[in-house]
């Protein structure tokens, strides 16, 4: 996979099995809409990768950064790629939350890619930069 973000815009169901690469899914709803909550998420979904990790307590763009600090350890530039899927994006409506997931997608360790599968394009704001780059792959129909 060469993008760093894919963007799923849909109302059908998906199979996140029928991905080229391995992925690590996280099924999104609004009580995740809280920042603790959504990191932790994250974390048990890449723990197969980085272990548990202890992000009580940190604010969202902290917690992102350690965790992309474990995943960046615990990969190599060889390692084989692999995404994480943020299923059912559009029930997040918390301004911190956008921000973090922004950050995370420009600052993913190479073997490591973000899928975003939602009803509708996200508020993130480096989503026109990644246009522009072509490291965005948006699938609308």
């Amino acid at each position: 996979m060469t993008y760093r973000l894919t963007l799923v815009i849909t109302s059908y169901g998906l199979s996140a099995g029928a991905l080229p690469v391995p992925s690590y899914v996280v099924t999104l709803t609004s009580a995740h809409n809280e920042p603790c909550r959504y990191c932790a998420a994250l974390a048990r979904a890449l723990a197969p990768i980085v272990g548990s990790l202890p992000l009580d307590g940190l604010a969202p763009d902290d917690a992102i950064v350690e965790l992309l600090n474990a995943v960046t350890a615990a990969t190599s530039p060889s390692s084989s790629d692999f995404a994480l899927v943020l299923w059912d994006y559009d029930v997040i409506d918390l301004p911190a939350i956008h921000a973090a997931t922004a950050m995370m997608v420009d600052y993913l360790p190479p073997s490591m890619h973000v899928i975003i599968i939602a009803r509708r394009v996200p508020p993130l704001v480096n989503i026109p930069r990644l246009r522009a780059r072509r490291q965005l792959l948006e699938i609308i129909p």
